[in-house]
């Protein structure tokens, strides 16, 4: 077992590889110098940042785009047809949210760009989501904020965790 403390935005955690030991027995000395000693901590060298920002630039992530949030009724869902319309509450001009592997982080507005259908960036959606010092999650149920306030204030699940790993990794890449 490879035991890894993981910071993930100001989150912090165990991560924890287990390797059947006949697996890997015959590399035991490459492993490190001293057999199964473990390795202290260390800065990480370029070299390392540089694989780390390689592996995160091609790592394919899901983008989706909300048009619209709308309810109805069962009985309907079941009887829509082709060329039915689903009226929705929100406006016209109303920027869309775009969300990163889940995770609201745009606003955005339609078009199109070289005939095909697009979204153009207009602002970030500033999440509101924390951990304090002590570790624990901030509860939403004990705050005092309203319950419009709900969808922001939800805890943060571990694709957020991932997601605000990979932004501070690139970040502080590209700041090297």
């Amino acid at each position: 077992m490879i035991g890894f403390e993981v910071l993930l935005g100001k989150n912090r955690g165990m991560m924890n590889l287990c390797i059947p030991f006949n697996t890997i027995e015959k590399f035991n000395s490459k492993l490190s110098r001293n057999g199964w000693v473990g390795y202290g901590k260390s800065k990480p060298t370029d070299h390392t940042r540089r694989k780390i920002t390689r592996s995160i630039d091609t790592a394919a992530v899901d983008v989706v785009v909300t048009l619209a949030r709308s309810r109805i009724k069962t009985s309907d869902l079941l009887d829509l047809a082709v060329g039915d319309i689903i009226t929705t509450e929100q406006e016209v001009g109303h920027p869309l949210e775009v969300a990163i592997q889940n995770v609201p982080k745009f606003h955005a507005s339609a078009g199109a760009y070289k005939g095909k259908k697009a979204v153009q960036i207009e602002s970030t959606i500033e999440s509101k989501r924390f951990v304090d010092v002590s570790g624990e999650e901030d509860d939403p149920e004990n705050n005092s904020s309203d319950a419009s306030n709900s969808q922001t204030d939800r805890r943060p699940n571990e694709t957020e965790a991932s997601l605000a790993n990979a932004e501070a990794l690139l970040a502080q890449a590209n700041h090297d």
